[in-house]
């Protein structure tokens, strides 16, 4: 039976490849831990002193707490934990197996306490950022998610922690294994304050343009206020040709794929009742999304055809630029509208208690047709430019992610130290 086990464990550290010069440690190795305490949500304050929560650890900080949620009073610092730059905060509870034991180090000099649940480590002779992105991956991962304990509430131990093994490379390694990681950062978190800055702008220019507060050169024709069903005209066709792409509304995408956005169809398989779009045709869900309190409207842009539950409305625009009413939609000029005839908070099933025809008896402000396509123009240019931004930031987030994967865990080695040791 002994040989049976030492076997096994030889089998196993077989299996564990560690790279050349690199060696592996127990956290309890390579540092101390303490445990959070205190921080209840009562209290919190608009400003105090920088406080951070277990909850946060999977929902705000990532790798690194970047920017404080919460904050206490001097008092409620007698009842936490003080942590100090470098530190390593752990979420001790979670809700899901996924959420346990995620990690974030605090690059800070400010004053900060770790509420409960927390669990801290402080690493001595190690890079904190080069441990953090190693135990937030890979095998590290794996083995926290399997240490978590519970079902309602899944636990995480200091005690567990103590024990778990990672494979460290020298400290001038994980040091220039961070600085390079860190340069994808910079570059991400550059890149996102442009395209922030590029929506900020777009935003601008919507509510500037589509109401005609300001008017673009050479136009100077009045608007007016058309109703919605004057301008456009409903879809009706059903399915009869057992169209199986079955569409859904995402509010970055508009109308997509089920299969894509979630991975699987969760229609049912009858789709025969189902409506079927074409390319450019638009379709309003009345039920509430996030950013859409009255239910989105979009254009199928995707995809040549597809299909949506007959609960959607469905229509085409006729006498209007198309760009231009997706772009109204968009902006949310017409929710007002729906809000006019809307029940507030009668939903039926989370559907808005709106009919077709009420629906279309909404208002819309417009121009002439030419100023339509120039506005049109104007925030198709910008959509363009955000859209174009945000492939640069998907492009460099995938690289970001193969580096990250690869360098922390030895499988890509750095020329300055491939041939090392």
């Amino acid at each position: 039976m002994i040989e049976k086990q030492l076997l096994m464990n030889y089998q196993k550290m077989k299996m564990i490849k560690i790279p050349n010069g690199w060696k592996q440690a127990t956290l309890k190795e390579i540092g101390h831990f303490s445990k959070g305490s205190g921080i209840s949500k009562a209290e919190l304050v608009e400003t105090g002193i920088n406080a951070i929560r277990y909850g946060e650890l999977y929902t705000r900080h990532h790798f690194k707490v970047k920017k404080i949620h919460s904050f206490i009073p001097e008092i409620s610092t007698k009842t936490s934990k003080k942590i100090k730059y470098g530190d390593i905060i752990f979420a001790g509870s979670g809700e899901t197996i996924d959420e346990i034991g995620k990690s974030a180090t605090y690059l800070s000099h400010d004053d900060c306490y770790a509420g409960g649940d927390t669990i801290i480590f402080s690493p001595k002779n190690a890079n904190s950022l080069f441990l953090t992105y190693t135990l937030n991956i890979g095998n590290a991962r794996k083995k926290l998610r399997r240490l978590g304990q519970g079902q309602s509430v899944v636990h995480l131990y200091k005690s567990d922690l103590e024990n778990l093994s990672i494979s460290l490379p020298p400290l001038p390694e994980q040091g220039k294994i961070v600085e390079v990681l860190e340069t994808w950062d910079e570059c991400l978190e550059k890149l996102e304050k442009v395209i922030k800055s590029k929506k900020k702008i777009k935003k601008g220019l919507m509510q500037q343009l589509l109401t005609g507060k300001k008017r673009l050169s050479g136009f100077i024709g009045e608007w007016k206020n058309v109703k919605l069903g004057d301008v456009t005209k409903r879809v009706r066709r059903k399915n009869s040709e057992n169209n199986r792409n079955v569409l859904t509304i995402s509010a970055q995408m508009g109308l997509v794929s089920q299969e894509e956005y979630f991975d699987k169809q969760i229609a049912s398989d009858n789709l025969g009742n189902y409506l079927l779009l074409y390319k450019n045709d638009f379709a309003y869900n009345k039920s509430y999304s996030r950013g859409y309190p009255m239910g989105a409207m979009k254009r199928l842009k995707l995809y040549e055809k597809g299909v949506v539950s007959s609960l959607y409305f469905s229509f085409i625009a006729t006498n209007i630029n198309p760009d231009y009413l997706e772009h109204y939609f968009d902006a949310g000029f017409f929710n007002q509208e729906i809000g006019k005839t809307a029940q507030e908070g009668a939903r039926n099933h989370g559907l808005l208690n709106i009919g077709y025809d009420d629906f279309m008896d909404g208002d819309i402000h417009i121009p002439t047709n030419e100023e339509q396509t120039a506005i049109a123009n104007i925030l198709t240019t910008a959509d363009q430019e955000i859209e174009a931004l945000e492939k640069k930031r998907a492009l460099i987030e995938d690289q970001k992610k193969f580096l990250l994967n690869n360098l922390v865990t030895g499988k890509i080695r750095l020329p300055e130290f491939i041939n090392a040791n």
